[in-house]
């Protein structure tokens, strides 16, 4: 068995913020949302050999289409695919996306995977 890795997960800034390096520092937490990279827990994230999310002893689902987090089970609904370029796809075959403004939290959502949008690419530190 693989062993299992732990990160943060961050989104990746539209070209018209990249001059801006707190446009690089926006996580993925555990609380259901992307905001600020403040170093907390809820931002540090393990992937599974079965590529389950988990992060407070929970895991990242897809709940009536909606992502949220839960108690972890077998569910093909935590489980998900890293692209080559950076999506996380959920069993339901759309992408886990950032929705909302850049200068405040944002929510999480399901989208139909588009190319290269930058509230749909994750980075995983190596």
């Amino acid at each position: 068995m693989s062993p299992t890795i732990v990160h943060r997960l961050a989104t990746n800034p539209p070209s018209d913020e990249r001059l801006s390096i707190n446009a690089y520092s926006r996580c993925l937490t555990a609380l259901g949302h992307v905001g600020a990279c403040m170093g907390v827990p809820e931002e540090f994230w393990t992937i599974t050999p079965s590529g389950a999310l988990t992060s407070g002893g929970k895991c990242l689902a897809i709940v009536d289409g909606k992502p949220a987090m839960q108690a972890c089970t077998a569910s093909k609904d935590q489980h998900w695919s890293y692209t080559f370029v950076g999506n996380l796809v959920g069993a339901d075959g759309q992408c886990l996306s950032a929705d909302g403004p850049l200068n405040k939290p944002q929510s999480l959502a399901m989208q139909a995977c588009g190319h290269n949008l930058p509230n749909q690419i994750w980075s995983l530190p190596n």
